[in-house]
C-alpha cells in the first residue's frame, strides 16, 4: 500500500513538473498588420509597406535598382527600374518561439 501511494505521488509530481515546463502560447502581437501602398507602380517610383514594427520581423533581399528607407512604422522601397521581390513578415514575440502570424508579400514595379 505504501509503495502504491508513493508511486502515485511520484507520478503526480512528474505530471505537474511536465505541465509547468510547457511554453506559454500567448501572443502579445497576433497579426503583422500589413498594408502596402502603390504596389505595382510604374518605375521610377516608391512603394510603402506599413506593418507593426514593434513586434514584426521582416526578411527580404533587394534586387539591383531598388533601395529601401525605413521609418518608425514603415519601409519605403524606391524603384529606379522594373523589379520584383518578396518580403517575409512574422510576429516575433511568441513565448514558445513560433510566430503567431506569418505573411509573404510580393513588392514590384512595372
Amino acid at each position: 500500500m505504501k509503495k502504491t501511494v508513493l508511486s502515485i505521488l511520484a507520478l503526480g509530481i512528474m505530471i505537474f513538473v511536465g505541465l509547468a515546463d510547457q511554453p506559454v502560447d500567448d501572443c502579445g502581437c497576433t497579426s503583422v498588420g500589413l498594408g502596402v501602398s502603390n504596389n505595382g507602380c510604374v518605375a521610377p517610383c516608391e512603394v510603402e509597406m506599413n506593418y507593426r514594427t514593434y513586434c514584426v520581423t521582416t526578411t527580404f533581399l533587394l534586387p539591383p535598382g531598388v533601395s529601401d528607407l525605413a521609418s518608425d512604422s514603415s519601409i519605403i522601397f524606391v524603384f529606379d527600374t522594373v523589379a520584383s521581390f518578396n518580403v517575409d513578415l512574422e510576429t516575433n514575440d511568441h513565448a514558445s518561439g513560433i510566430s503567431c502570424d506569418v505573411q509573404n508579400v510580393q513588392i514590384f514595379s512595372e
